[in-house]
């Protein structure tokens, strides 16, 4: 269905494909992981919104993707559903052997269907939280590793803010740092990060060995994973 013009304050997640620059080097790595994205993408968003009444949107251009709330007066329900879009699509990619990164920002964001014409750009959407979420997942520090979601501090409403401080259900899979909060959508129980950091962090030297850390993510995924938390 087409995504209806939005204009508020809400949360926006930019997701990226790891690696595509080298997937691009074989021509069928690349349309193969292009045509997984895209279809688990809307697959997820239709069968999340046909439950929810269509409170995620997403748009999906190149080995990227832009999501969107547009659920914005309970903001707590309206981070968790994007958290659980993200999670679904990270598990389906990874059953593929591709990995994403993704950065979640909270403000102002627009976006408004347009017409093409010749000459003029197509730029449906803007707004700082879109720029701010894209600007953190391609040069935000520390660099975000395979696999990893992170949401910014920047900006968020403080009751937000308490809920991921505190753990809150549902966000009992959350770690504070000192600009964000991790989601690890990899595992199923807060007891079970640190372990998984330790795991991971035994890979990440071999962060451009993509095997590796396929091999990090699923051994944190098979000891433990179920619904969405």
């Amino acid at each position: 269905m087409p995504i209806k013009d939005f204009d508020d304050h809400t949360f926006v997640g930019y997701t990226d494909i790891c690696g595509f620059r080298q997937l691009m080097k074989h021509e069928n790595r690349a349309a193969i992981a292009l045509d997984h994205f895209y279809k688990a993408g809307y697959r997820i968003l239709a069968n999340q919104n046909a439950v929810a009444r269509r409170p995620v949107e997403g748009l999906f251009l190149s080995d990227c993707a832009v999501l969107f709330c547009t659920q914005t007066v309970n903001r707590i329900e309206a981070l968790h559903s994007l958290l659980s879009v993200v999670q679904l699509l990270n598990r389906e990619m990874l059953d593929r052997e591709c990995m994403l990164t993704t950065s979640v920002a909270y403000g102002e964001f627009s976006y408004h269907e347009r017409l093409e014409f010749p000459g003029i750009d197509k730029s449906p959407v803007y707004g700082y939280a879109y720029v701010h979420a894209f600007l953190d997942n391609e040069s935000g520090k520390p660099k975000l590793g395979p696999g990893q979601v992170r949401i910014l501090k920047r900006g968020l409403p403080q009751r937000v803010r308490e809920a991921l401080l505190t753990r809150e259900r549902p966000f009992r899979c959350v770690e504070p740092r000192a600009e964000h909060f991790y989601y690890y959508w990899m595992v199923t129980s807060p007891d079970q990060i640190d372990s998984f950091k330790r795991h991971y962090s035994r890979f990440f030297p071999y962060k451009r060995e993509y095997s590796r850390m396929l091999e990090a993510l699923r051994g944190a995924v098979d000891r433990g994973a179920a619904a969405p938390t």
